[in-house]
């Protein structure tokens, strides 16, 4: 089923992976340089600047594959994800002239809804 998604944070590992990447940075340079060398400022700046330089998410058209308690999320590149039943603490629908629209909120981030318009 053709879709479209909107969903501006991401899966979590898209969040993670430049914080985790400072970290990595810091302790390699506190441990070889044993002290507080340029690479911790860098991990620093990296770690406070991570959310401005991973943005937001630009809706995206994916493939959806149905199943028994779960929605796949398909060709939709870093947001690839599969969002489980039991991980979801509400939803609803709507429609419009384009199709309908489902807002899905999420256990682990219900500030973040995301939007799958389906064309009727």
């Amino acid at each position: 089923m053709r879709a479209r998604i909107h969903d501006a944070v991401g899966p979590r590992w898209t969040r993670l992976v430049l914080p985790l990447f400072a970290l990595a940075v810091m302790g390699a340079d506190v441990t070889i340089s044993r002290g507080l060398g340029p690479g911790v400022f860098v991990g620093f700046a990296l770690l406070v600047l991570a959310g401005p330089l991973l943005g937001r998410h630009a809706p995206r058209r994916v493939e959806l594959e149905l199943g028994s308690g779960f929605v796949r999320v398909r060709r939709a590149g870093l947001l690839t994800q599969t969002i489980d039943a039991k991980r979801i603490s509400g939803a609803s629908t709507t429609s419009s002239r384009e199709g309908v629209t489902v807002a899905i909120a999420r256990r682990d981030r219900p500030d973040h809804p995301i939007l799958i318009e389906v064309e009727s």
